[in-house]
């Protein structure tokens, strides 16, 4: 390579020479006895830089990743809001549908039915009462019409005709379970009537029953006698009154005869119950019943309260009975605004296929402590069945039924109060393998002397909680260090009215081995796992509670202190260098860096090696130490006091420049040891400075022909 010199040189070589020989030359030389070789040696001197680095402005806080704190220490922050969250659909499973089993089933059997009080009057005239007696009787009635006579005895009583009644129309034929017939005689005629007796017979000649009348006054005088229906088949809706025996004193004196004169029959039956037949039905209420249906819950849960969101009850009823029903479900220990929730639905007679529909359950509030055998988690029920009358006859058999089937669906609540069981949710085990090529080139120790991580959480369960968390490192070498946090209960809400609890969970060197695990080298592999266990003292007599909004939101904030020890904490790293064919390492005699620090308060030795090296003849050059800064002695807290000053020289010789013009790479290794060689923390704090100066001495080498 052919030396190049800059004129700059030679003009200044020019001065130099000159002024020499202005001053200097007294003696004479024979020129031809010097060498035409020649070599221009010149020293640059620099000062290069002088600075102060001052770390509180070098650094600058914002407490979300560096916090300055109150004694002037500073924290590296890492902050994640959200890394667990649940809400209670995850925690509390209530079933979406109940009974889980399948529909609850309830059949309602008719048995015996009202079928209505009826009546009907019968008016017999004196005329057709004469008519009907035998002789001489008829003819001395009859034959004194209108006149005042006395009116003959009848004795004994003689039979006295058959008279129908008018119809009813409340039956075509029925059998009575139960029922009673008034028969009521009123005495319209002049004369006491004694005896009458009358059997009293449907249109079919059953006989329903027979009454004795004694001694009844005359002109309006009345007696009732009854008759009992249980047992009976009637059919058509008419009877008859039989007068068997008609009797009567007479008058000891003259009376007026008149035909048109009567006895009067009221005939009604109140109460009557019927087994069977055709009749016409009354508005009534034919069952009365009540049951429950079991939430089902398999964890341990005893709910003794829930307020229902939503609900369905969806329903199917079959029905055999011919006339329109109405089921009515009543649920006795809820409320609605206050009041007892009834609903109500409408089943018409459907030839024995069955009706369905839809009735809605919302903002329902259910007590279900009131069973005395389970007082939870029972949901009351209960049903009254009633015919609508249509009105119109229709056929009928006791054993006619009902059956309702019924689930209570898509069940959403808004509050649950009770034990909720006990159960433990395990986190699935997550391994994290620390496999970076980067720790590869790192040698030496590290350690933390004061981290700490917590986990921030917004809790809205009025459950106890306990979170566990287990954290094991292991080592090369077979040893490992495990976290060591113990289970922890996490705050919760006591009541509705104040349901969001927030607090925090912190893992430091106090509860935990924190700093055995965040250590250099680290573990070849962290094994993480944990669980969350609901009532971990399982005491049923404690009452939770949860709301449809209540859920678990936890977040991380870890916290480094700027409070460590290291010890010959090595990192080595290789850069591609590329000279380039203009450098001639000969030009370079030799150079020097001369770093002066009048005042450090940084606790630390910081050393830096760097070798150049050839990649493709694999051979290394002569390594170049640098000593930058030298450790401030820290007092027992690992606080520099009192600075210190440290100066040293970087000598760069020519070899290490001819080694450079050689290579493709650089080896740099840095090489870190906090003060007292890395046997105790050290602290780093805002007010830590570093006053320095930095000069540059090179001497240069150029040779040249004359």
């Amino acid at each position: 390579m052919k030396t190049r010199i800059s004129p700059f040189i030679f003009v200044v070589t020019a001065g130099i020479l000159l002024a020499g020989l202005d001053s200097c030359v007294k003696d004479t030389w024979d020129m031809d006895t010097l060498s035409n070789q020649g070599e221009l040696n010149p020293k640059v001197a620099l000062k290069m830089a002088r600075g102060r680095l001052d770390l509180g402005n070098a650094i600058e806080a914002d407490d979300t990743t560096v916090r300055f704190n109150p004694d002037q220490s500073i924290s590296i922050l890492f902050k994640e809001d959200s890394v667990i969250s649940f809400d209670v659909n995850e925690l509390i499973e209530i079933p979406s549908s109940i009974p889980e089993s399948g529909p609850e089933t309830k059949t309602f059997t008719a048995g015996e039915l009202s079928i209505g009080d009826f009546s009907t009057v019968r008016n017999i005239s004196l005329q057709e009462i004469a008519g009907n007696l035998p002789e001489p009787y008829q003819s001395e009635i009859i034959g004194n019409d209108g006149q005042n006579t006395v009116f003959p005895a009848i004795s004994p009583p003689v039979d006295a005709g058959s008279y129908s009644t008018p119809s009813f129309g409340n039956y075509a034929m029925v059998t009575f379970s139960s029922g009673t017939v008034y028969v009521t005689l009123t005495n319209e005629l002049p004369v006491e009537l004694d005896p009458v007796e009358v059997r009293v017979v449907d249109a079919n000649s059953t006989e329903i029953g027979t009454v004795m009348f004694n001694n009844v006054a005359a002109n309006g005088g009345s007696q009732t006698r009854q008759i009992d229906l249980a047992g009976l088949t009637l059919i058509n809706n008419e009877f008859t009154a039989q007068i068997i025996g008609f009797g009567t004193p007479g008058s000891s004196d003259p009376v007026l005869i008149d035909l048109t004169d009567h006895i009067r029959f009221d005939i009604q039956a109140e109460n009557a119950v019927i087994s069977s037949g055709t009749a016409i039905l009354s508005d009534q209420v034919f069952a009365l019943d009540a049951g429950s249906v079991d939430l089902g819950l398999s964890g341990g849960e005893e709910v003794q309260e829930i307020i229902i969101k939503t609900a369905e009850i969806n329903y199917a009823v079959t029905s055999n009975i011919q006339e329109d029903i109405l089921v009515r479900i009543i649920l006795p220990s809820a409320t609605v605004n206050g009041s007892v929730p009834e609903y109500e639905m409408i089943i018409p007679y459907n030839g024995g296929n069955p009706t369905q529909g839809t009735l809605l359950l919302d903002d329902v509030k259910v007590d279900m402590t009131t069973d005395p055998i389970q007082p939870y988690n029972i949901f009351p029920f209960e049903y009254e069945v009633e015919i609508v009358s249509s009105n119109n006859m229709v056929t009928f058999d006791l054993t006619d039924d009902l059956v309702l089937e019924f689930t209570v669906d898509n069940i959403t609540f808004a509050y649950i109060e009770g034990y909720l069981g006990h159960m433990v949710e395990t986190f699935d085990q997550d391994t994290v393998k620390i496999e970076d090529e980067v720790i590869d080139r790192i040698t030496g120790t590290f350690q933390l002397a004061d981290p700490r991580v917590q986990f921030f959480y917004t809790n809205s369960f009025g459950i106890p909680i306990e979170l566990a968390l287990d954290v094991t490192g292991y080592f090369d070498g077979g040893s490992s260090v495990d976290l060591g946090a113990q289970p922890e209960v996490i705050s919760f809400p006591t009541d509705t009215l104040d349901l969001f609890i927030t607090d925090t969970l912190r893992f430091d060197n106090a509860n935990t081995n924190l700093e055995d695990l965040l250590v250099f080298p680290p573990p070849f592999e962290v094994v993480f796992s944990g669980s969350a266990t609901v009532n971990p003292d399982e005491d049923n007599t404690i009452s939770n509670f949860v709301t449809d909004r209540s859920r678990i939101d936890v977040g991380l904030e870890a916290e480094i202190p700027l409070d460590f020890s290291a010890s010959n904490l090595s990192l080595v790293d290789t850069v591609e260098v590329d000279i380039g064919e203009d450098f001639d390492p000969s030009n370079i005699a030799y150079s020097k860096i001369y770093l002066g620090v009048t005042e450090n308060w940084f606790p630390m030795d910081l050393n830096f090696q760097i070798t150049p090296y050839d990649s493709v003849s694999h051979t290394t050059g002569t390594p170049l130490d640098v000593e930058l800064l030298a450790a401030a002695p820290v007092n027992a807290d690992g606080i520099v006091e009192t600075p210190s000053e440290y100066s040293t020289v970087i000598d760069l010789e020519s070899d290490f420049f001819a080694d450079l013009s050689e290579s493709t790479q650089l080896i740099i290794q840095v090489t870190l040891t906090t003060s007292g060689g890395g046997a105790a923390p050290v602290k780093l704090m805002t007010y830590y400075s570093l006053d320095f100066n930095i000069g540059l001495l090179t001497e240069f080498s150029f040779p040249f022909e004359l």
